[in-house]
């Protein structure tokens, strides 16, 4: 069988004969599992596919069996049939039910990039059914929390620490926001994480996870923050960043407290620095919100008539 079948694959026209044996149970499971493998074949399945279509039951009962040995490579071709017939949450259904037999990095002897097209397709339905169920807060199947596991992995491993972020974000995943932080072996990570937290200004993040994402920035750059360190070449951008964080947080205590450490630890400079960024950036009701906190009780009379400087627009 093994013979006859490799043969035919090199010319393959009319597959029905085999895909009736697939159903005919007199035929032994080992025939049954050297066919799916034959048939397993983008050069097969792109002359044959139309035909493996009127036999889909029979395919998707040989899948659903968890006696027969071949199952996951018969629910990998369910899914590959499924795809050429543009029916992608099936394909996808399917590709997770193959028992890791789907692969997300295509095969070499890709025939004419066909596995590869399928691939990124299943990919792309799987991020599409993942985002919207993480979105809708429901619960996400297993199966298919692995695979999306599985491409995290991948680009992590290619050291592609943007398409993890980026990945991240879409999915609403900030343990992988950390990840790729931490994953990142360069030294000072302080310029990575003021990237990550320009990519959350462009991105259209809802308020919920934008703050997950600012909170675990804000964290991990005020954990290695040395103010006292005068000759720091990253404090100034250290401390800028960590009170952009801040502003969209509404935390102005902490900006506050920053200030008076910068001030206690004779970090003119860089208050004097911030001090204009936050003229620059923050909303009035945060300055003003600032301001009393900034200045002594005994103060608060003598400063109580000024203020920030109102902002105009132009």
């Amino acid at each position: 069988m093994a013979q006859v079948m490799h043969i035919w694959r090199n010319n393959p026209k009319n597959a029905t004969p085999y895909l009736e044996s697939l159903g005919d149970p007199q035929r032994q499971t080992s025939e049954k599992q050297i066919i799916i493998e034959n048939l397993d074949d983008w050069k097969v399945i792109t002359a044959t596919w139309f035909e493996m279509a009127q036999y889909l039951s029979v395919l998707e009962t040989l899948a659903n069996d968890q006696n027969f040995a071949g199952r996951g490579k018969a629910a990998l071709l369910c899914s590959k049939v499924a795809y050429c017939l543009e029916n992608y949450e099936k394909a996808l259904a399917f590709a997770l039910d193959s028992d890791n037999n789907f692969s997300s990095t295509p095969r070499q002897d890709d025939f004419k990039e066909h596995d590869s097209l399928y691939v990124n397709k299943i990919i792309e339905q799987a991020l599409d059914t993942y985002k919207k169920k993480r979105n809708q807060k429901m619960e996400v199947e297993p199966k298919l929390a692995a695979l999306i596991d599985r491409i995290f992995q991948q680009n992590l491993e290619r050291r592609d620490f943007n398409s993890v972020i980026g990945l991240a974000f879409d999915t609403r995943r900030i343990d992988m926001v950390e990840t790729a932080i931490k994953s990142n072996e360069v030294p000072e990570k302080t310029p990575v994480m003021i990237e990550t937290l320009n990519k959350v200004w462009e991105s259209q993040l809802d308020i919920e996870f934008r703050t997950l994402v600012l909170d675990l920035i804000f964290h991990m750059l005020d954990a290695d923050l040395e103010i006292d360190k005068k000759g720091s070449q990253n404090l100034a951008l250290k401390v800028l960043s960590i009170c952009q964080c801040l502003i969209k947080l509404e935390r102005p205590a902490q900006v506050a407290q920053i200030f008076n450490n910068l001030l206690s630890k004779k970090n003119t400079l860089v208050a004097y620095q911030l001090a204009f960024d936050l003229y620059e950036n923050a909303p009035q009701e945060f300055l003003e919100q600032l301001k009393e906190l900034l200045f002594k009780k005994e103060d608060s009379q003598k400063m109580r008539k000024q203020s920030f400087p109102q902002k105009t627009t132009i």
